[in-house]
């Protein structure tokens, strides 16, 4: 399983994009990530008047992650949809093909 990348846990690797995010991390674990980076700038802005960058760099980061992900899940439920389709299509076809004449 490969490291997942937590902005709680274990600060945000400067290497880390979007894309890495959405590919290591489930959109479970990615919407944890959003709540608690949530709970903290609004933390950071109670205590000091503002979020800190490193902590608003993280949100962009996980909520950017998070689009890709959801993107992504639109896009292969699409294709699964077209699949069930086109299955269904050729599942009749062959039902009348296979019917006898007449």
């Amino acid at each position: 399983m490969a490291a997942q990348l937590t902005p709680l846990s274990f600060g945000v690797e400067t290497a880390a994009t979007p894309n890495i995010v959405a590919k290591e991390n489930s959109l479970f674990e990615i919407d944890r990530e959003l709540d608690g980076l949530l709970d903290r700038i609004y933390d950071e802005i109670e205590e000091h008047g503002e979020a800190s960058t490193e902590a608003m760099d993280a949100f962009t980061l996980f909520a950017k992650a998070m689009n890709m992900k959801i993107d992504r899940i639109g896009g292969y439920l699409g294709a699964m949809e077209a699949r069930a389709t086109h299955c269904k299509q050729e599942a009749d076809r062959l039902v009348a093909r296979a019917k006898p004449p007449g």
